[in-house]
């Protein structure tokens, strides 16, 4: 595996798969190392929507929750994720960004709220640790797309 600069990558990841009525509901990865400052960009790649939610839910929150954006997809903005808090791209949809910035190293399961054991893992490890590429999260999420 080879290691590289979070700092100079912006990593890219797909919720879903498939189009129509014929879709996999996994993430493309599902399990993704990366170091201290990287960003992970996730787009749905189904005509279904989806969720990428770490932490539990606060009580109150619905992470269901439509952000309230019709029209084109939006790129719903970056977030910096610790560990510590509940992150929630709330629902989005085909087209349509969400980033996370990882400023802290750990293991971060995450889920989409809206299909059961549609899970992931973000390992997130100190600079100069080994971590993964773009193209070696793109074979991953190759592999996983053929399987589904």
């Amino acid at each position: 595996m080879k290691a590289c600069r979070a700092v100079q990558w912006a990593f890219a990841a797909t919720a879903g798969a498939g189009s129509g009525t014929i879709s996999g509901d996994e993430f493309l990865p599902g399990d993704i190392t990366v170091e201290v400052g990287a960003t992970i960009e996730w787009g749905v790649g189904s005509d279904e929507v989806h969720t990428v939610t770490f932490g539990d839910v606060p009580p109150a929150a619905d992470p269901t929750a439509q952000a309230g954006f019709t029209g084109t997809p939006p790129a719903l903005g970056t977030q910096d994720f610790d560990g510590t808090q509940f992150l929630n791209t709330g629902i989005f949809f085909k087209g349509a960004t969400a980033s996370v910035h990882f400023t802290a190293a750990g293991n971060y399961p995450f889920n989409c709220e809206i299909h059961p054991g549609m899970q992931g893992t973000v390992h997130v490890v100190a600079a100069g640790q080994p971590a993964q590429s773009q193209a070696d999260l793109d074979a991953k999420a190759a592999l996983t797309n053929t399987a589904i």
